[in-house]
């Protein structure tokens, strides 16, 4: 038990350095204050008021009566009674400490549900591919700061109510020091202060800057990204532009009659730049032969109509012109399968791509339209001339 001069001498001291305690413990507690927050933290400027006016009431009490005997540690009954006897001062004093405790209390709780209700947005969010990791990395700094000023503003307001609690039982009748502080700390303010939300935090913090690492690679892989990137590919660009080249009918000749990039010389010499990696398989040499055969098909079928005509001319060379016309033109594709055939498998080793072809089936469709139509001109040609030697006979 601490030793305690007479209640007039601490009292009367109390009252001449009050004024300067005031100032500097004020000063110190509104230093380590959170601006935002300064008008929810325990108002000990007017705390300590009460606990002047509480000093003078019992400094005039003492020098009319003997001070009460507060060295055993009361009941709760004798506690009741011994506020009410020390008077109006001592009740508001009490009044005053318990609605801070409450203002105190209500804004922690409230603060914390709103903290644990974001924290439960962003713990949803980070799951969702669609949220900017960015903004989702600043919400969770914002809401972990909002985490510690909470504990620091829990740990300044203990700090300020055991200090009015000390300040007021060197002055009071009835201390209150070692009982408020175990009701202090079952307090909402103290039990509530959402330190248990630095885990989940932490955890949402480290998905979000995996999924950070996982863009960036993806962004390294694929170049610049974003709207930097173009929309089309080389090869989609080529296309393209090659489209625009061949509108209209001059587009139409070129594009029907162009060997583009046949060059068989070059092929067999050099291994030709491809666009796109081409894989090379056995069906694919087996495709280029089918192609061959269906060539030669309609060249021996072109050759047999041909030999027909020749046939039906007989002895007369202007019947059997066209048959021949079209036995010259069936050799001629014959020869041209024959290079296509061997410069698509040269194409095909060297990896080239774009093996089709348009100018031989172009040539061999305008050949055979001319042939036939030759062969009905003759045809209408003899006619008439028979025609005529009948009416002149």
């Amino acid at each position: 038990v601490q030793s305690r001069a007479p209640h007039g001498v601490i009292m009367s001291q109390h009252v001449e350095d009050s004024d300067d305690e005031i100032g500097g413990a004020a000063a110190l507690f509104s230093e380590k204050q959170i601006p935002e927050w300064a008008q929810y933290y325990p108002d000990y400027t007017r705390l300590k008021g009460l606990i002047d006016e509480l000093a003078g009431m019992t400094l005039e009490r003492s020098s009319s009566r003997s001070a009460m005997n507060s060295s055993a540690f009361p009941s709760s009954s004798d506690s009741a009674a011994r506020v009410a006897a020390a008077g109006s001062g001592e009740v508001e004093f009490r009044t005053m400490l318990d609605a801070e405790l409450s203002r105190v209390n209500q804004f922690v709780v409230t603060t914390g549900a709103e903290l644990r209700s974001q924290v439960a947005d962003l713990d949803r969010d980070s799951l969702n591919e669609m949220k900017n990791v960015q903004e989702l990395k600043a919400s969770v700094e914002r809401c972990m700061t909002q985490v510690m000023h909470l504990d620091d503003f829990s740990s300044l307001c203990q700090a300020i109510f055991l200090r009015v609690l000390g300040e007021h039982d060197q002055v009071s009748e009835v201390p209150m020091l070692l009982q408020y502080s175990q009701k202090l700390y079952y307090q909402p303010f103290l039990q509530s202060r959402c330190a248990d939300l630095s885990g989940p935090l932490a955890a949402i913090e480290g998905r979000l800057q995996k999924r950070d690492a996982d863009a960036s690679d993806s962004h390294d892989k694929l170049g610049k990204g974003g709207l930097e990137e173009p929309l089309l590919t080389h090869r989609q660009s080529t296309v393209v532009e090659k489209r625009k080249q061949n509108r209209g009918i001059g587009g139409f000749w070129r594009k029907m009659l162009a060997r583009s990039h046949r060059q068989p010389s070059a092929a067999m010499g050099k291994k030709a730049p491809s666009l796109t990696p081409v894989k090379i398989e056995p069906k694919v040499f087996f495709a280029n032969e089918r192609t061959f055969l269906h060539w030669m098909h309609m060249c021996v079928t072109l050759a047999a109509v041909a030999m027909a005509i020749m046939a039906a001319g007989g002895d007369e060379p202007g019947l059997a012109l066209p048959g021949l016309i079209l036995s010259v033109l069936s050799g001629m594709f014959i020869i041209y399968a024959w290079y296509m055939f061997m410069w698509r498998g040269e194409a095909l080793k060297a990896k080239i791509d774009h093996l089709d072809d348009r100018v031989g089936p172009t040539l061999f469709v305008f050949s055979v339209i001319a042939a036939m139509g030759f062969v009905g001109f003759r045809k209408i040609q003899h006619a008439m001339a028979d025609a005529d030697a009948d009416e002149g006979y």
